[in-house]
């Protein structure tokens, strides 16, 4: 669905199809998947493999420590 973050993930019609929030749509672009050419799917395959759980997980992890260290910072006074 051509929504929030998924644009930035889906490349319409290069890793994937991007639909409208209707029934409609998602269908003929579902129809239109059963018939997309092979490169689309080694497109997607290769466009996944940039979000590796690991990595993602190192990097929300450090996200939590820096948001708790300004909260701590906050509670002492040191940030305003």
């Amino acid at each position: 669905i051509n929504f929030r973050v998924v644009p930035e993930v889906i490349r319409d019609g290069y890793n994937g199809l991007l639909f409208k929030d209707d029934p409609q749509d998602c269908a003929s672009k579902i129809l239109a998947c059963l018939d997309a050419p092979e490169e689309m799917g080694k497109n997607a395959i290769a466009s996944a493999s940039r979000f590796d759980t690991d990595e993602c997980m190192a990097k929300l992890e450090d996200i939590y420590k820096k948001t708790n260290e300004i909260h701590l910072a906050r509670g002492r006074g040191d940030l305003k």
